[in-house]
């Protein structure tokens, strides 16, 4: 009980120091804070698409966001500000033509690739040195590391076909009074941290095949695998369905074993 108790206390102490910065900094508009990225990744070029870059519709999934001195909870909010700030790069290097939002799993196939972010972002801070930083109207500096692990799960529509990403990184944020004439500069460094995490996730997926030629054109495929049903008046005849079924396997549309399955199918309709 007592155990307990002192948990209750310690927690009641944390949220009237985070309560005590909060209020100072609203009383002191002018309060300047600056930003440095983490060192996880590192600066990458990512190369272009070699077609017309693709739609997307995003959502969140399981996200969940801590700041130190609060709870842990799930938070949509906090998910779709990153996809936001991770899509927005994307669009600005050319990687995809526009974004849109839709609830959780409420895809409507408008679009060549559907995007889920799950993941968690984390704010470590130390709460008695925000509260002696408010006692000093912030002459003392105070600082909260921002991580992000984000994973990042993308279907192509028209295949089905899905590939996954994940990245880690993070950004420190140091807030102090003297720090107000550089605050125009102050968010470089975490601005730094999201371009390092969409360079990276976009990389991977493209590794995988996400984005390729073979991956957009799959429409055409996949009309084509369902032709390869029985065959009747209208139909391809055997010959003309093996041949078709080699191209989707030579094209990984098909694994080995949906391939001999679909081979003995069309084998025992002769």
């Amino acid at each position: 009980m007592t155990s307990r108790a002192t948990g209750f206390r310690w927690t009641a102490i944390r949220r009237s120091a985070c309560s005590l910065v909060a209020s100072i900094a609203f009383c002191f508009p002018s309060l300047g804070c600056i930003t440095m990225a983490g060192d996880q990744l590192s600066d990458i070029e990512v190369r272009p698409l070699e077609i017309p870059p693709p739609a997307v519709e995003q959502t969140v999934g399981n996200y969940s966001f801590h700041l130190d001195g609060g709870k842990l909870i799930t938070s949509n909010k906090a998910g779709r500000e990153v996809n936001k700030l991770i899509l927005e790069r994307w669009k600005t290097r050319g990687l995809i033509t526009r974004e849109t939002y839709v609830e959780s799993s409420q895809f409507t196939g408008n679009a060549e690739y559907n995007l889920t972010l799950s993941g968690r972002q984390e704010g470590d801070s130390n709460v008695i040195l925000q509260f002696l930083s408010g006692l000093t109207l912030f002459i003392l500096p105070y600082w909260v590391n921002t991580q992000f692990d984000l994973a990042y799960t993308i279907e192509h529509v028209d295949s089905g076909k899905k590939f996954e990403a994940k990245a880690s990184e993070s950004y420190l944020t140091i807030t102090e009074l003297l720090f107000f004439p550089i605050s125009p500069f102050a968010m470089g460094g975490a601005l730094r941290t999201y371009n390092r995490l969409a360079d990276h996730i976009y990389q991977q997926l493209a590794e995988q095949g996400a984005f390729s030629p073979e991956t957009l054109a799959a429409k055409p495929i996949k009309e084509a695998a369902d032709r390869l049903g029985h065959e009747s008046e209208g139909q391809p005849s055997a010959v003309e369905r093996l041949r078709l079924l080699d191209e989707l396997r030579s094209k990984g549309m098909v694994t080995d074993e949906e391939y001999e399955k679909k081979k003995g199918d069309i084998l025992g309709d002769l």
